[in-house]
């Protein structure tokens, strides 16, 4: 169980390789809503199974917020051929907000056209 003597610890925002860019976020985390995140998580985890429809995950080549353990659970979870990964190579944690945001929104554009035509190939 996590503890603390305060209501809240630091937030995390704007982990973006971009010079100029600047992600809005909270300063502050409520340490009631972070003890949530375990089970949260475990819930997710548990639940990769089930998954039906094909999963698309761009990951930052470096990011300072999420670990690895992350992409090992969706990879150990989701359904064999279900799951495609880019990189995001010139990226951080945001990477929306960076230098890769350009590729991940044309590339989820097409994505997602590629699996209502019925015509993806995963990957």
């Amino acid at each position: 169980m996590l503890t603390c003597k305060n209501s809240a610890n630091l937030g995390i925002a704007s982990d973006i390789k971009k010079p100029g860019a600047h992600e809005l976020g909270y300063d502050r985390v409520p340490v009631r809503a972070a003890a949530t995140l375990p089970k949260l998580w475990n819930e997710t985890v548990g639940n990769l199974s089930q998954l039906t429809q094909p999963v698309l995950v761009y990951r930052s080549s470096t990011d300072h917020v999420v670990g690895p353990a992350s992409m090992r659970a969706l990879r150990a979870g989701v359904p064999e051929g279900q799951l495609t990964v880019r990189e995001c190579a010139d990226s951080y944690h945001v990477a929306t907000l960076d230098n890769d945001a350009e590729a991940i929104f044309e590339g989820s554009v097409t994505f997602i056209q590629a699996v209502t035509a019925g015509n993806i190939t995963l990957t």
